[in-house]
């Protein structure tokens, strides 16, 4: 999904974007597992810092003192990505997600983005939804396989 600049809207929001450190690995990890359906696994950690060099960014929303979610942002080339962007369960239904998508677009504006993408499974109808209401349009789908290899 690609930002139409004209039907983006800056709002006042409630949470704290904090850049995240390798020491928030293990918790950018576990809610990965609860977005995603991922596996923690301690070898699999994140180097956040290491991954910042290379034009990721990865924040924690912060929502009265506790960690509520978190957004992996990306720029390159003045074009901003937003991936991996999540709020725990127990904190949706609360306009959170709205307040931390649009905390990820001033980011990447700051971080010098002209143009602003997302991705998003299709089927995630809740998040098509917000996004759609943000003012992200669908650009193109991409259908994702996974490969089971036998053991031997």
């Amino acid at each position: 999904m690609v930002l139409d600049n004209k039907k983006h809207k800056n709002i006042k929001t409630r949470i704290n974007l904090k850049v995240a450190s390798n020491n928030d690995a293990q918790e950018i990890a576990r809610q990965n597992a609860i977005y995603f359906n991922e596996d923690i696994s301690s070898e699999d950690l994140l180097d956040v810092e290491e991954d910042r060099k290379r034009g990721f960014h990865i924040f924690l929303a912060e929502y009265s003192g506790n960690v509520i979610g978190k957004v992996h942002l990306h720029i390159s080339n003045k074009e901003g990505g937003i991936f991996g962007l999540g709020i725990l369960p127990e904190y949706r239904s609360m306009g959170l997600g709205r307040e931390l998508l649009n905390g990820s677009v001033e980011k990447l504006i700051d971080l010098g983005a002209d143009n602003i993408f997302l991705q998003v499974d299709g089927e995630n109808e809740t998040a098509l939804g917000l996004y759609t209401s943000c003012g992200f349009q669908v650009k193109y789908a991409m259908e994702y396989y996974r490969l089971k290899r036998e053991k031997t």
